[in-house]
């Protein structure tokens, strides 16, 4: 079996309160549509993306991607630059947008 390749990345939302976390609802279903995003994004599966940590500072989300197959690392370079060059690309779902500056 070949190991995983890795990215890890923080996106920082800079109008969402980490306050909102405390919601279950709210943390469940952002997860949801957040590694959706991402994964849509990534080419890889949403069980691939896996949120790491939460921080205060409007609210930047730690996050590593798997990426699987040596044939996926054309997906995590095209997503790796989509990363660096326009992050607010990833986040198509329309309420991402009420979250402020997307910036990674």
């Amino acid at each position: 079996d070949i190991e995983p390749s890795l990215v890890n990345f923080v996106i920082t939302f800079s109008d969402l309160s980490l306050s909102r976390f405390t919601d279950p609802s709210f943390k469940s279903s952002f997860e949801i549509s957040y590694k959706e995003q991402v994964a849509a994004s990534a080419g890889v599966t949403p069980s691939d993306v896996i949120i790491t940590s939460y921080t205060e500072g409007s609210v930047i989300i730690s996050t590593t991607i798997q990426f699987h197959a040596t044939h996926e690392l054309n997906l995590q370079a095209a997503f790796t630059s989509t990363l660096t060059s326009d992050p607010t690309s990833i986040f198509k779902a329309p309420h991402f947008q009420s979250y402020g500056t997307i910036s990674a």
